[in-house]
């Protein structure tokens, strides 16, 4: 590293004169003013109606809604999900939970150039030694959610057809 008697200069102090310096700081104050300005007035408003015991009527009505979704799915009603999943073609095929060493899945998410993470405490697939979260297990035909699977002939047979 060599040292140089010619003071340090950054490339704006070439680039803007010192006139259009303070014009264009006093432009970046002004901006700086005017958000704080608008900060200040959201604080009070939302203050303002923090101290008010009634919402707005839309607000209101959708609290309404929001609270009867709660109070039905708390109840069971009509909300009921299957949660099974099948494996159509299960034969060499495990499944695992992911706890230890770090794993990764051996199927890319489309767009992406690497393996993702199989996250301690997440449900695999395991065919040989190739290991696959649920999401691209759903993707690539390995699972399936449909109950009659067998009569619609869906799902793939081995990761043979398996792509990276």
């Amino acid at each position: 590293m060599s040292e140089s008697s010619e003071p340090n200069y950054s490339p704006i102090d070439d680039a803007i004169a010192p006139e259009e310096l303070s014009e264009e700081l006093q432009g970046m104050a002004n901006r700086l003013k005017a958000a704080l300005e608008e900060l200040f007035a959201a604080k009070a408003e939302a203050e303002q109606m923090s101290a008010t015991t009634s919402l707005p009527d839309e607000v209101e009505s959708s609290l309404t809604v929001a609270r009867a979704e709660i109070a039905n799915r708390s109840h069971g009603e009509a909300t009921a999900q299957d949660r099974r999943l099948y494996v159509p073609h299960s034969h060499n095929w495990r499944a695992g939970i992911q706890s230890g060493a770090r794993e990764y899945c051996s199927i890319r998410q489309p767009g992406q150039d690497w393996f993702h993470l199989l996250v301690n405490g997440e449900i695999y697939l395991q065919f040989g030694t190739d290991k696959m979260c649920l999401n691209c297990a759903f993707r690539q035909g390995y699972i399936t959610e449909d109950r009659l699977y067998w009569q619609t002939g869906s799902g793939k047979r081995g990761m043979a057809n398996h792509e990276s």
